[in-house]
């Protein structure tokens, strides 16, 4: 699908076309995993899923960053290692 949409916008919108190409496929893609999310395993949009996709939309904002500056990205790194280990070990202070 992204192909062809790339194809098709490539000729009017030039470089442009790949990234509204993207946002399409996006936009048609979301909401199709969603209801089959839903249908299959009940899933639904409550707190703890918000707070997973905000923390993922920061680490993926902190890691933009980090492909820049090689003293960011250890720092990183090391937290996001302590975190991960702290969630799943269960001793995340509360």
């Amino acid at each position: 699908m992204f192909v062809l949409a790339t194809a098709t916008l490539l000729p009017e919108f030039r470089l442009a076309a790949s990234g509204i190409a993207i946002c399409r496929d996006v936009v048609v893609y979301l909401p199709m995993v969603f209801g089959l999310a839903k249908a299959r395993n009940g899933f639904s949009w409550d707190a703890r899923v918000i707070r997973h996709l905000a923390a993922a939309v920061r680490r993926r904002s902190s890691c933009s960053r980090s492909g820049r500056d090689a003293a960011h990205g250890a720092v990183v790194g090391l937290i996001a290692t302590a975190v991960f280990f702290l969630l799943r070990s269960g001793n995340w202070p509360t």
